[in-house]
């Protein structure tokens, strides 16, 4: 194929956003030349160098949607997925990578394909990814942080611990360590135990999020609305997207008759992880509370598709559409 100045190139890709398939991109250009390719490579690193991440990774994209057994540049585009915060495709490309590659960098590859999932809250793959990320590096702390933190989320409470104890022994300072043993002696109702070990996080790092939504799920629990508070608060300055602070937050507002900022609270909650059952029940709470029943009844709903056992909701449900005159 003749070669083709670069400029023309880039006209062609112009118009190739970072999150799209670059199968679009191909019907309307040739397949790039080895030289194109090199060329290419160097307009990308180029663009790093300036402060352009998406116009790298657009060229990144180009490369592998013509030569997709190209797994370093898979990698670096995983890395500018990353960059941009667009952790799924950052998810699917590090798992590509991983499953192609060998040595250092299926290391690197699952390592950051963990702590993607975990950011993209898929703490289920993450789990998966993250054993054999500890596997591949049995050294790393922050694989194993990311490990611990994906088995509590999914309620395996007891190996999350066991595995933030191993971390503790090769990190001994670690607040996230301290913080997810905190994490599994709460949910075995050990509100003291506890305690002890949210405290000894924050003593290494005051501004753990993690650590001060345990807390804050302490005072709530000890019925300690102002401290529960407080305690969110603080979570949700250092980490906006924490769900559990927010509903947390909510429930003690709720408790102590701030029905509007419960109902902002839990309405953020839901938002940022709509898949939580008792969560979605008490913004229902709420909102009946405020006599919003028609956006009640879909919450009570939702909370009970999520989880039958939540009877409460269900009961609550039927109460709210036989008040509506609705079957």
């Amino acid at each position: 194929m003749k070669f083709r100045p670069m400029w023309i190139l880039a006209a062609l890709l112009s118009a190739v956003a970072l999150v799209v398939a670059p199968a679009a991109a191909q019907e309307e250009r040739e397949k790039l030349s080895k030289n194109e390719v090199k060329a290419a490579i160097k307009l990308a690193e180029k663009k790093i160098e300036e402060g352009d991440i998406k116009g790298a990774g657009g060229w990144f994209l180009a490369i592998v949607g013509d030569y997709p057994e190209r797994y370093d540049i898979q990698l670096r585009l995983a890395h500018i997925y990353y960059q941009v915060g667009d952790w799924g495709n950052a998810a699917k490309t590090f798992r590509i990578v991983g499953e192609n590659v060998s040595g250092k960098d299926q290391v690197e590859a699952y390592s950051m394909l963990t702590d993607a999932l975990v950011k993209y809250r898929d703490y289920e793959q993450a789990v998966d990814a993250g054993r054999k990320a500890a596997e591949l590096d049995p050294k790393s702390v922050s694989v194993r942080l990311n490990l611990a933190l994906s088995l509590a989320r999914t309620g395996s409470f007891q190996e999350a611990a066991d595995v933030a104890r191993e971390t503790l022994e090769l990190e001994p300072t670690s607040a996230a360590a301290h913080a997810t043993l905190g994490e599994a002696q709460l949910a075995s109702g050990n509100v003291d135990d506890a305690q002890t070990w949210f405290q000894k996080a924050l003593g290494h790092d005051p501004n753990d999020p993690g650590a001060h939504a345990g807390m804050a799920d302490i005072h709530l629990k000890r019925e300690e609305w102002d401290s529960a508070v407080t305690e969110a608060t603080k979570a949700l300055e250092v980490d906006d997207a924490l769900s559990r602070a927010y509903a947390v937050r909510g429930l003690a507002n709720s408790a102590r008759g701030d029905l509007g900022a419960a109902n902002t609270d839990l309405a953020m909650a839901v938002t940022v992880d709509p898949d939580d059952a008792e969560t979605q029940y008490a913004y229902a709470q709420v909102l009946e509370a405020q006599d919003d029943k028609g956006l009640a009844a879909t919450h009570y709903k939702k909370a009970f598709e999520l989880d039958p056992a939540l009877t409460a909701a269900g009961v609550s449900l039927g109460e709210v559409l036989v008040s509506q005159g609705r079957d």
